[in-house]
C-alpha cells in the first residue's frame, strides 16, 4: 500500500523545512546527505502514524516491510482479514492487493498437444531423432527471475530436451548479490 507523501527518490520539494531529495538527472540518491535522512525521518513518522492505528482497528494484521526510497508505502500481512479497510488508514492513497501464486500444472506441453504439432513440423522434442535445421535461428528469454535449478523447470536440463544455457547480467558471470531469492535480481 502506498501514502500520500512522496517517496524519498521522488521528492521534489514543497514542506517547510525539507528541502528536496530527488536526485538531480543522471545521479544516484545520497541515502547519507541530512537532506535525505531528515525526509526519511517524515516518512517514519507517517509509517508509524499508519501502524499505530492498524493496530487499533485492525490488530491481526501486521506491517512486515516499510519502503521510503522508491515506494512511500508498506507490505502488510492480512492474517486472514480482508485488505478492504487498509484504504482507510491515515495518508493511505493506495491499497495493491497481492497473492502468492503456486503452479497448478508444471506440465503443459501434452495438454496443448505441442508433441503432434511439433511432430507435423518435423521436430523431435523427445529426442527420439534428430532436430530439423531451421536455419541457424536462436531464441532469447531474458529473464533474470528464472531458477534453472527449480523442479518446475527440470524437463530444459532432461536428455534430448531443447538446448540451452543460462547466463547473468554483468560480464557474463553468476553473481549471486544480483538476485533476491531467485527472484528479479
Amino acid at each position: 500500500m502506498e501514502f500520500r507523501l512522496s517517496a524519498t527518490g521522488d521528492y521534489t520539494g514543497g514542506i517547510t523545512g525539507y528541502p528536496a531529495t530527488e536526485p538531480a538527472s543522471g545521479h544516484k540518491l545520497d541515502t547519507s546527505s541530512a537532506a535525505v535522512n531528515k525526509y526519511r525521518g517524515l516518512l517514519g513518522m507517517e509509517h508509524a502514524n499508519f501502524k499505530a492505528w492498524l493496530h487499533s482497528n485492525n490488530p491481526a494484521m501486521q506491517v512486515v516491510s516499510d519502503y521510503d526510497l522508491t515506494l512511500n508505502g508498506v507490505a502488510v500481512a492480512l492474517n486472514g482479514q480482508s485488505w478492504n479497510s487498509l484504504a482507510n488508514g491515515p495518508d493511505v492513497v493506495r491499497v495493491t492487493p497481492d497473492w502468492i501464486y503456486y503452479p497448478s500444472m508444471d506440465v503443459s506441453v501434452p495438454l496443448v498437444h505441442a508433441p503432434e504439432v511439433w511432430s507435423m513440423l518435423g521436430a523431435d522434442p523427445f529426442g527420439e531423432g534428430t532436430l530439423p535445421d531451421y536455419g541457424g535461428i536462436h531464441v532469447g528469454l531474458i529473464d533474470s527471475g528464472i531458477d534453472d535449478t527449480h523442479p518446475f523447470i527440470a524437463s530444459c536440463r532432461a536428455p534430448g530436451s531443447i538446448p540451452h544455457d543460462v547466463f547473468f547480467s554483468g560480464a557474463g558471470l553468476y553473481d549471486a548479490s544480483r538476485l533476491l531469492d531467485n527472484t528479479h535480481g
